[in-house]
């Protein structure tokens, strides 16, 4: 699969980058999916093209502090390790995430105030700018 054709951004905070693959390794996904996990490509790569963004925990930080009211983390259904995830999507330009983790993507789809789109499956998603 080549990522150039969706025009694929990945967006992340440094110290979660691990879980990211992580995430999309254990993915069940069809033959388009092994073919770019067998892809080398490697974070300069991606920087170096712009897709891949990172997102500094002090940005993280000051978004949880504004945007995280108590009743806010009152209704988030996603785990407490997950949260730190949300901030990471609403930053990003295009506000897209995807997710094998249903309660996180309620808590990004619902998430008051912004306007996003999470969904379990790639072809579910417009990958539109």
């Amino acid at each position: 699969m080549d990522l150039d054709l969706l025009g694929v951004h990945i967006t992340n905070e440094q110290l979660k980058l691990k879980t990211v693959f992580q995430t999309i390794s254990q993915v069940a996904c069809e033959e388009d999916c092994v073919i770019f996990l067998s892809d080398a490509i490697t974070t300069s790569e991606l920087q170096k093209e712009g897709r891949l963004i990172f997102t500094k925990n002090e940005e993280i930080k000051a978004f949880k502090a504004q945007y995280f009211t108590k009743k806010v983390e009152k209704n988030l259904q996603s785990n407490h390790q997950d949260r730190d995830h949300i901030p990471v999507v609403l930053l990003s330009t295009r506000k897209y995430a995807l997710s094998i983790d249903q309660n996180f993507i309620k808590d990004i789809n619902n998430f008051p105030g912004f306007v996003t789109f999470a969904c379990s499956r790639p072809e579910d998603m417009s990958y539109s700018e």
